[in-house]
């Protein structure tokens, strides 16, 4: 008997254990890696940030990394290291069969740092040594292969209530609205959801406040004024001290009805007595400094932050170090490179003219050495210049016709060969350091005008601060869209300030024409024609869909059997605007069509985007690029006739006195020949 209870002791052990925990596995393309990535070079870095929650994490986490490397290898001199969180756990050589390596790296929660999981993979290659290895960069490879993953051992059990705020932030997954909320609640819901996904690689489900809280709630962030807080939340009595006019943060114990014990779930209360009060605890969360030093379990909040954003200017200038680029020293000989990432919404849309002033110093070159530096831009040679014995450059590159992606990548690169040759034994090094703050991009010109197109989006959206305006049956299922759109208005990922556009009534848009480039969310058709009438190449009457190119003279009417949703580019005054309709506020075409947005290229891209439930497809309707309108025409026949009228006339003159002449003589002829014959 008293084995058989061990038994069944020992047997509700592992039942209790597997059911707390969760194995996870995810591949690369989980974190928006590609499936499989080769890096060049004899000796090459490549750096992964795999987001993880340290909180969550058990002992059982494996990384497994897959690799295949050149055929050509000496493989008895070339190797690879692995290294996590800046600390090498492992060094191999390729196999001797097939040129493959494998590592199987177990890690902890104390290998998470800023909630990323840093790995980095060195390569150092070599080929026969008869073999000249600086002429031959292209056989140094390696391939990760599509069989590397990481695998994740979450605990899912109910975790004793934390201490702090700061030390809740890290297992914060949801959050929570009440029903019908209002217009802030909805904005900062949206904000929120978008700064943990950035900051934190934090996905937060947002749901509705429940009647009844369940384990399920746990590690919540429940946002409402205390009057649309539900009953069952009684905060302490230190909330009821403060101002009326603060915000209040509280880490709260949820009374649970599906466990014995009421202690083991909780969430943080972000509130405040009226809307301001409200906002300035929510702002709380917007700041990674402020929450990161919350070593309490409430807050009171007196003043938020700052939530405008500073427009564009059209002589913006950005340094490198701004940019993020790392400042270290470049030593070596033959090829040597240094990436930098441009992104196009450091400028905007419209730049037709940039300059780089670029500064660096280098080890002077003595007379039989040969160094150049080469400037590319997106893998186009645009720079190249010889270097010399001043061990000093700086100098302005420009670079012109523009037509920049949201991401470019400026390559400077390096060129050295040593005395003797880039073969010789023992060459002595060349090295050069760039100045990043003497270094740095400048705007000079601006395109006029451009053709309407979601691939120059947010940009085209930078000469007023964007707004979103809503009218659509709003509930929680739609944050995730808006939260969406935040992002997608945020394009750097460097630790910018963040734009977070307010988000308004569409009663409201009246009101405040001219001053934000508006965005118009809106389940009724007619919403965008009564705000602009002049939209040239789109309209829309309830279901009847009418499309308009410029190479045909008539509208092509269409009426859909299913319910369609719309995303389209529009123009009023000097603005650019954004109309999208969602058939009966549905949440699934809401998110395809702000989705289509960010999947555009220069060769597939659109002012017009049509969704339903489960796909979408974008138009090119405006596109005016090779397209002359009646009106452009009739002004260019005004100003060659006013610029060359006195000329066109006079030269009319001549001609028809020639041509009087002409006739004249053509008479004279024929009447003398008249008189000859009689």
């Amino acid at each position: 008997m008293r084995n058989k209870l061990l038994f069944i002791l020992a047997v509700l052990t592992v039942f209790c254990a597997v059911s707390v925990q969760a194995q996870v596995t995810y591949k690369f393309s989980d974190f928006d890696y590609p499936e499989e990535a080769v890096t060049w070079g004899a000796h090459s870095k490549v750096s992964y940030f795999i987001p993880v929650k340290a909180s969550k994490l058990l002992q059982s986490n494996v990384l497994q990394l897959d690799f295949k490397a050149s055929d050509v290898l000496d493989i008895s001199k070339s190797f690879v290291t692995v290294s996590v969180s800046d600390m090498p756990v492992a060094t191999k050589a390729p196999s001797a069969e097939d040129h493959t390596l494998r590592f199987t790296i177990p890690f902890t929660a104390e290998d998470i740092k800023s909630g990323f999981l840093k790995v980095d993979v060195l390569s150092n290659f070599n080929i026969d040594e008869s073999i000249c290895d600086s002429y031959n960069e292209g056989v140094f490879w390696i391939k990760r292969l599509p069989s590397s993953y990481i695998n994740l051992d979450y605990d899912t059990s109910l975790a004793p209530p934390t201490a702090t705020i700061s030390s809740f932030i890290s297992k914060a997954d949801k959050i929570l609205l009440p029903q019908n909320a209002s217009y802030e609640l909805i904005s900062y819901a949206a904000y929120i959801k978008f700064y943990f996904e950035r900051e934190f690689a934090q996905q937060l489900e947002v749901l509705d406040i429940p009647e009844t809280f369940t384990a399920a709630y746990n590690n919540s962030i429940l946002l409402a004024t205390s009057d649309k807080l539900p009953a069952s939340v009684q905060l302490s009595s230190a909330s009821k001290t403060t101002s009326k006019s603060n915000g209040w943060l509280e880490l709260y114990p949820l009374t649970v009805n599906d466990t014995d014990s009421i202690s083991q779930a909780q969430a943080l209360i972000v509130t405040g007595s009226d809307k301001v009060g409200f906002k300035k605890a929510a702002e709380t969360l917007l700041s990674k400094d402020i929450i990161s030093s919350a070593y309490s379990k409430s807050l009171a909040v007196s003043s938020g932050m700052d939530m405008s954003y500073p427009i564009l200017k059209n002589d913006r200038q950005v340094s490198l170090r701004k940019l993020g680029v790392a400042d270290e020293i470049t030593e070596g000989i033959g090829k040597l490179t240094k990436d930098i990432t441009l992104p196009r919404s450091i400028f905007g849309s419209k730049l037709l003219e940039l300059e780089l002033e670029l500064n660096f110093t280098y080890r002077p070159l003595k007379s039989e050495e040969n160094a150049y530096v080469n400037i590319y831009m997106d893998d186009v040679l645009k720079y190249s210049h010889q270097l010399d014995n001043s061990g000093q450059f700086d100098e302005a590159i420009t670079f012109d016709h523009l037509e920049l992606k949201k991401n470019n990548l400026l390559r400077v690169e390096f060129y050295y060969i040593p005395s003797g040759g880039l073969c010789v034994e023992n060459p002595v090094s060349f090295y050069a350091q760039i100045n990043l703050d003497r270094s740095k991009f400048k705007a000079i010109s601006y395109k006029d005008d451009e053709n309407l197109s979601f691939f120059y989006f947010p940009e085209n959206f930078q000469s007023a601060t964007p707004a979103i305006y809503l009218d659509i049956p709003l509930n929680a299922t739609h944050i995730a869209a808006l939260s969406k759109f935040v992002n997608l208005l945020n394009p750097n990922f460097n630790k910018h300030r963040y734009l977070y556009p307010q988000i308004l009534p569409l009663d409201s848009l009246k009101a405040n024409t001219g001053k934000y480039s508006p965005i118009i969310i809106s389940s009724k058709a007619t919403s965008l024609t009564a705000f602009s009438s002049d939209n040239a190449y789109f309209q829309l009457d309830d279901t009847n869909y009418k499309f308009k190119k410029e190479d045909y003279e008539n509208y092509f009417n269409i009426s859909y059997t299913d319910k369609i949703g719309v995303n389209q580019l529009f123009k009023k005054d000097n603005l650019t605007g954004m109309f999208l309709f969602v058939p009966d506020g549905n949440a699934a075409i809401l998110e395809l069509l702000v989705d289509q947005i960010d999947g555009q290229t220069f060769n597939n891209t659109g002012d017009l985007i049509l969704a339903s439930a489960d796909d979408s497809y974008f138009f090119n309707l405006g596109d005016t690029a090779n397209a002359i309108s009646d009106q452009e025409i009739q002004n260019g026949f005004d100003l060659f006739w006013q610029e060359f009228r006195v000329f066109i006339i006079f030269g009319l003159f001549i001609i028809m006195t020639v041509l009087l002449i002409y006739i004249f003589q053509k008479s004279q002829e024929s009447k003398n020949n008249i008189v000859d014959e009689n």
